[in-house]
Formats: C-alpha cells, structure tokens, sequence
C-alpha cells in the first residue's frame, strides 16, 4: 500500500492522540511552565512528521524531520517521569502515555528504514 499523505501514518494518528490527552491532562493546571513545555513537546511530534512528509522526495531533509519527531517523542516520554513524580498524572496515565510514546518511536524507526539507501 502506497501512503499518499501524512494523516494515513498510524504512527501521526498515535501521536494526535498522544497530544490531546496531554493536552486534556494539562487543561486545568496552573503550571503554566510544565504545561507550555509538555504540550508543547507532544505537538512537536506530529508536527514534524507532517510538516515534510509532502516533500518526502527530499529524502534527507525528511528523515531530518522524522528524526526530530523521534527526539520530541524521546524528551516528552522523559517528561513524563517528572508529571507522575509530582503528581500530575496518575500511574495509569503515564503507563498509557509512555507505552503509546514508545510504540510511536518503535513505528518512526521502522518507516525510515524503508527509504531507499543511497
């Protein structure tokens, strides 16, 4: 199956859903520093999986992309440690968000190994 455009990636839907929880989470709090920086990070994710995939015949430069949506996906899963240490979401919460956090890095690594070597 050929994937004609970015909202077909299972792992861009994954990461939608990722940011609105966080972002449903985070709603009501009144660190507004955690809550800028979390969200934030989770919106980098499919942000930068999209905002290339259209130019994807720029092999190099999207992988860049996708390399960035794995680094933000790295450092909000590391961002949630501190959430759950400070009691800003549950236990279940986090297992959810770091468990989905992880299968998105796992699916991204596996579509750039589908690119051609030069």
């Amino acid at each position: 199956m050929k994937i004609e455009k970015f909202e077909e990636l299972t792992f861009w839907k994954e990461s939608i859903d990722t940011s609105v929880d966080i972002f449903k989470i985070f709603e009501w709090s009144k660190d507004l520093s955690f809550k800028n920086q979390i969200t934030e990070m989770s919106v980098s994710v499919w942000s930068n999986i999209a905002h290339w995939f259209e130019r994807r015949f720029e092999t190099d430069e999207f992988k860049n992309y996708l390399y960035n949506a794995i680094w933000s996906n790295t450092v909000l899963r590391s961002m949630l440690y501190i959430w759950k240490d400070l009691w800003y979401i549950s236990e279940d919460e986090f297992q959810k968000l770091y468990d989905r956090s992880v299968w998105i890095s796992k699916m991204i690594w596996g579509f750039i190994k589908t690119f051609k070597k030069d």
